[in-house]
C-alpha cells in the first residue's frame, strides 16, 4: 500500500473535520456579527465574554483543525522541526484560551445566580 494513499478511516476523518470546520466558521462568525450589531444598542459583560469565546473557537478552527487536515492529507511532518514546535505551542495556547474563557463564563454565571 502506498504511504500517501488514504483509507476509508482517513476519508471519514477528513470529511468530519471539514464539516466541523465549516460549522465552526459559520456559527462563530454569526455570533461575532450579532454581538457587534447588538453592541451599538447595549453593552453587557457577557457579550464581551461570548465574543472572546467565539474568537477563541475561530482560533481553534484555524490553528488546530487546519493542521489536523494537513497531517491527514500529507502523512508527513512537512514542516521544519522549529515550526512544528511552534504549531504545537500555538495549539496548546489556543485550547487553554478557550478553556479559560469557559471557566470565566461559569464564574460569571455563578455570580449572577448567587446575587
Amino acid at each position: 500500500m502506498d504511504r500517501h494513499s488514504m483509507n476509508t478511516f482517513d476519508i471519514y476523518r477528513l470529511s468530519t473535520l471539514s464539516l466541523l470546520m465549516l460549522l465552526t466558521l459559520v456559527g462563530n462568525l454569526a455570533i461575532v456579527a450579532i454581538i457587534i450589531y447588538r453592541r451599538q444598542k447595549r453593552h453587557k459583560r457577557i457579550d464581551v465574554i461570548n465574543l472572546n469565546l467565539a474568537i477563541g473557537d475561530l482560533m481553534v478552527c484555524f490553528v488546530c483543525i487546519i493542521f489536523d487536515i494537513l497531517f491527514i492529507i500529507s502523512r508527513d511532518l512537512f514542516l521544519h522541526s522549529a515550526v512544528c514546535k511552534l504549531v504545537v505551542y500555538i495549539r496548546m495556547v489556543t485550547l487553554a484560551f478557550t478553556t479559560f474563557v469557559l471557566c470565566i463564563i461559569s464564574f460569571n454565571r455563578f455570580q449572577v445566580c448567587s446575587r
